[in-house]
Parts: structure tokens; C-alpha cells; sequence
């Protein structure tokens, strides 16, 4: 019995360790009210919350509310095991925005039906990501699409007017006399030019539409 208390304390030591000194936000909620129980250092550090603020609230809270529905689906489908939920995002205190993956455990936590939740942080990644793909598919003077994108978007265009039986246009437009105008103004203006014809023809055109610029450095 002693060797089964030490080991049993033991292993309730080796878990509050990595629970509290774990580097990521990690939390415990309950199953049925998602109240959350317990939570770590890193999650009060990094959503702002003191430890009894999360105590009084529920997963929900941490929540846009248009993501609540797929949350409580989510809850719904938890099975027992590891569960990677994917990406979501999760609202701090001061009102801003973090995206993160979210692992988790069922267990019995006081004898009820609990989840262990770790929250990885890919905020910083994901921006770093969608930057990298606008610099892939955008034009670096005007901000217009590329030619890359352009042809992503003709592609895409093409094959849902095949299916719907409807037309794409596509639309080739030059500035006449535009080596006159750098000759004479200067690549500088010639630039500006550009970039405000770009910026007209954004305004005139549907959302759906691309505006793209085939030229370019």
C-alpha cells in the first residue's frame, strides 16, 4: 500500500509539473458545463486572465462568438484519446486575436468527465505564411495580382463557366505612351502612374473580378 501511495503521488507530481511548467497555455474544462478547472501559468500569461477569472468561465468565453457553434459541435464529437481539433481562434483579454492549435486528452478530473487542453500559438507563423504567399502572388509595385495569380484565377474561372455553362471575359488594357512618360517625368512618376491606374481599376470592378498586373520588376 505505501509503494502504491508513493507511486500514485509520484505520478500526480510528475503531472502538475508538466501541467504547471508546461511552456504552452494548457487548461482543464469540464465536459458538460466547459467550465474550465484548472489552468496553467502560460495560459493566464498569455490570454491576460488571472487565475480565478478563467475559474469563473467557460471555454465559450475565449471564444468569437461566430466560432461557438463549431466549438459546442466540436465538444459534441470528443472522443476518448488525443484528439488534434485543428486551428482556431481564441479571443485574449485586451480584446485581440490569437490563432491557435488546439490538442486534447479526455480524463476524470474530480471524479467528473473532463478535457486536458494544450493551445500551441501559430499566430506569428500563419501571418509569416500569408505574407509569404502575397509576395508570391501579388505584384510588388502595385499590390495587384500577379501574373501567377492571374492565371490561378483564369484557371479557376474557366472551369466553373464549363460547368454553369456562363462566359469569362478577359480583359488586356495598356497605357499608351507610358515609355514617353517615364522618358520624360521619370520612373518615379512612371511608377505612380501605375499604381493609380491600378487603384481605378480596383474600384470599378466586382469583388470577384482580378485585377492583375503582367509586367512588373
Amino acid at each position: 500500500r505505501d509503494l502504491s501511495e508513493k507511486t500514485l503521488k509520484e505520478s500526480e507530481s510528475r503531472y502538475r509539473e508538466l501541467f504547471e511548467a508546461n511552456p504552452h497555455p494548457m487548461w482543464v474544462y469540464d465536459l458538460e458545463t466547459l467550465a474550465f478547472l484548472a489552468v496553467n501559468d502560460s495560459a493566464t500569461n498569455r490570454y491576460g486572465y488571472s487565475r480565478e477569472e478563467f475559474l469563473g468561465m467557460t471555454i465559450k468565453d475565449i471564444r468569437p462568438s461566430d466560432e461557438v457553434p463549431r466549438l459546442l459541435e466540436n465538444v459534441r464529437g470528443v472522443t476518448e484519446g488525443i484528439d488534434d481539433a485543428g486551428a482556431w481562434w481564441h479571443i485574449r483579454k485586451d480584446g485581440s486575436a490569437i490563432l491557435v492549435e488546439i490538442t486534447s486528452h479526455t480524463l476524470l478530473f474530480s471524479g467528473r468527465p473532463a478535457e486536458l487542453v494544450l493551445a500551441h500559438d501559430i499566430t506569428d507563423r500563419k501571418r509569416q505564411e500569408d505574407e509569404l504567399k502575397y509576395v508570391a502572388t501579388h505584384d510588388d509595385l502595385t499590390g495587384l495580382a500577379n501574373r501567377a495569380l492571374l492565371l490561378e484565377s483564369l484557371n479557376q474561372a474557366v472551369s466553373h463557366a464549363r460547368q454553369t455553362g456562363q462566359s469569362v471575359a478577359l480583359l488586356l488594357l495598356d497605357i499608351d505612351r507610358f515609355k514617353v512618360v517615364n522618358e520624360s517625368l521619370g520612373h518615379d512618376f512612371g511608377d505612380k502612374l501605375l499604381c493609380e491606374v491600378g487603384n481605378r481599376l480596383l474600384q470599378i470592378v466586382r469583388g470577384s473580378n482580378t485585377v492583375a498586373r503582367l509586367g512588373g520588376r
